[in-house]
């Protein structure tokens, strides 16, 4: 897979993103860790090899799985802050509920993705 992209000259910041919408679409429809276990050893050694660190795509592949269970219109969450809340609660309203908490998702896996050391600082301060 790697070598398809690799192939493909596209900017390793493409790349990311593409696979930043893959894994919001795979989170709306599957769970986060179904997810990790099928993908993660296809795509480590993709990021890998396209020079990013793995501890900070772990950290932004974890985010983006989270922000697609809470994305419309097939987020598993979604269905259950519904039951939750009110069965007759229409789910046209959990979505109006949840549209601000999507957006800033979307803000923090922005700024994660274009500001790397914001996630890697912490675990930059372990000892090693």
């Amino acid at each position: 897979m790697t070598q398809v992209f690799t192939e493909l000259h596209w900017a390793p910041l493409a790349v990311i993103f593409m696979l930043l919408a893959m894994y919001i679409l795979l989170g709306c429809i599957m769970d986060s860790s179904t997810v990790m276990f099928v993908t993660v050893p296809i795509v480590s050694p993709m990021v890998l090899g396209m020079g990013y660190d793995l501890v900070w795509w772990g950290i932004v592949n974890v985010i983006v799985l989270e922000l697609g269970l809470i994305t419309p219109p097939f987020g598993i969450h979604l269905f259950v802050l519904k039951s939750i809340a009110d069965g007759d609660m229409p789910l046209a309203t959990v979505y109006r509920g949840v549209l601000p908490f999507v957006l800033a998702d979307f803000v923090k896996l922005a700024l994660l993705v274009f500001v790397p050391a914001l996630s890697l600082w912490l675990p930059s301060t372990m000892v090693r």
